[in-house]
């Protein structure tokens, strides 16, 4: 068998069979039967393994279901030959030729189990009408496909070739409900099916569910947290991935973090009011997580200690995109409008903050402290407010990267506060050999104010400021660590920033990604998606 399957795949090949999930009832069993009319004569038990046109493999069968409501596919694989690099299959369900539903899943190079493939809506089917079913390599490995003889039970050996020349083979099917699919409002947790957060009663439900940290969640309905409505209530900890406990005197959290995926699908979470500690938000902690496109509107976040944002209190090699806040957040220490504590290798982009931040130092309109984290094409207003400390319109206390932003929050604070950045700091090794402290491409036209080390974008540091301006009129600061001071009238043309080499709209002498517009003469310039 093995000199037979040599000879025929050169490269890595993968074991493929095939499994209907029909979605009806409770779990039963079915046998359906395989047209293999089709199929030319077999070498050492092996099909369709001939690349197409696009030099990619295909395979196909046809099938009649004896069930009408097909969900998924399964397909169990055991690479051959690993070493030959990762893959990506499509299964595609057609009739007449025509694709009814399409599915793709990556594999990575050694898999050996199972492999689902969710499709994102039922696909109805005829029982006892002709179907195709149709495995694509959408990657350049060439794969196999070989079935088990209707000779032997279920789950019994695959064969070396064709026993019975002119017969069929047996395709194996079951239908089954599954649990995951009514946990919250729907989905079952994978990324081609996330579930289905459209209740508070689901969001809730998902932060009393650490086993479900991992899993894929999209919303799918504006929630009203309003602590007076029925079931609703104020929290005591972040809804997601609390502190387990707070009062504990160790410094760092160690409970369990979120480190799924969580699509707001431009839905709203509102007046979500958590009255705590520390790591306090929506989330408390996030590691290898992703959120994006949400907005949290009317926030009321009170902490009496480190990492408090309205989105998060700590994040850690994360990104957070598309997100924004509204409302009020307080804390001790860093404390920001959108994220408390912005750890290492996390990225925040196309987010803002507009409402009112503060605390005893490292506070931050849109993130508190920023400790090798990015942040880019992001901005902030409303109001900061440092009583003891660093405070920044943007950021508190910037140890990473800070690219096209900018604030026009009114900062207030005791020493080091800045209209972006209370303090830019250049921190000695870490992730690279250059310094990380950088700031570049970004504005402040906010009133600064403060007691020492005050600047009209940056209050102090030693990090790199790189094509900055900030308002010298609005801010009432003619100093800063860093960056050129304007008048309003200057830093309402386009002319002043496209001197600094800014990338406006319609211009390509700074560059074609179109980061920033302005209404002359009548506001400062905006970033590109605000217009969307």
């Amino acid at each position: 068998m093995a000199s037979a399957r040599n000879s025929q795949i050169s490269q890595t090949i993968l074991l493929l069979t095939i499994v209907l999930v029909l979605l009806v009832g409770k779990a039963t069993f079915a046998i359906e039967q395989i047209d293999q009319s089709n199929l030319p004569a077999w070498a050492g038990g092996w099909t369709h393994v001939n690349p197409t046109a696009e030099g990619r493999a295909a395979m196909w069968q046809t099938f009649t279901p004896s069930r009408p409501n097909l969900t998924t596919v399964e397909i169990d694989i055991l690479t051959i030959s690993p070493g030959d690099g990762d893959d990506t299959l499509t299964v595609e369900i057609a009739k007449d030729g025509d694709i009814l539903a399409t599915a793709e899943r990556y594999v990575e190079d050694g898999s050996d189990g199972l492999l689902r493939f969710e499709f994102s809506q039922i696909v109805l089917l005829v029982p006892e009408e002709i179907y195709e079913l149709m495995v694509r390599d959408t990657g350049t490995v060439r794969f196999g496909w070989k079935y088990a003889s209707n000779t032997y039970e279920r789950g019994s050996r695959y064969v070396a070739a064709q026993e019975r020349p002119g017969t069929d083979w047996l395709f194996q099917t079951y239908s089954e409900t599954e649990p995951a699919q009514t946990k919250y409002s729907g989905g079952t947790g994978e990324p081609n099916n996330p579930y289905q957060i459209a209740t508070a009663e689901d969001l809730i439900l998902l932060g009393d569910s650490p086993d479900d940290y991992d899993k894929h969640f999209i919303l799918t309905a504006d929630i009203d947290l309003d602590p007076n409505l029925p079931g609703r209530k104020v929290f005591d900890k972040a809804v997601i991935a609390p502190d387990p406990d707070p009062n504990d005197d160790y410094s760092r959290y160690r409970g369990p973090e979120f480190q799924g995926v969580f699509n707001g699908n431009g839905h709203t979470i509102s007046q979500l009011t958590i009255e705590g500690e520390r790591y306090l938000g929506l989330f408390g902690i996030l590691d290898s997580a992703k959120i994006s496109n949400l907005g949290l509107e009317a926030v009321n976040v009170n902490g009496t200690g480190e990492s408090v944002g309205s989105l998060a209190g700590y994040i850690h090699r994360s990104d957070i995109t598309t997100c924004y806040s509204t409302g009020t957040v307080r804390g001790n220490v860093k404390v920001g409008g959108l994220v408390g504590y912005n750890d290492w290798w996390s990225n925040i982009t196309t987010c803002c903050s507009t409402g009112i931040v503060s605390g005893n130092g490292s506070v931050g309109g849109l993130v508190g402290y920023n400790y090798w984290g990015d942040i880019t094409a992001s901005y902030s207003t409303g109001i900061v407010d440092a009583n003891e400390g660093i405070a920044g319109g943007l950021v508190g206390d910037n140890g990473g990267e800070v690219i096209a932003c900018y604030s026009t929050a009114i900062v207030t604070g005791k020493d080091g506060v800045g209209g972006l950045a209370g303090i830019n700091n250049h921190i000695s090794g870490g992730r690279t050999s250059s310094p990380v402290g950088r700031i570049s491409y970004c504005y402040s036209a906010g009133s600064v104010s403060g007691t020492s080390s005050v600047g009209g974008l940056v209050g102090s540091g030693n990090g790199e400021i790189t094509s900055c301006l900030w308002d010298t009129k609005t801010s009432g600061q003619t100093i800063s660590a860093g960056g050129i001071g304007k008048n309003t009238e200057e830093m309402q043309i386009a002319e002043t920033f496209l001197e600094a080499d800014w990338d406006f709209v319609d211009e390509t002498d700074n560059g074609t990604e179109d980061i920033w517009w302005i209404d002359e003469g009548v506001d400062y310039p905006h970033l590109w998606w605000e217009a969307e």
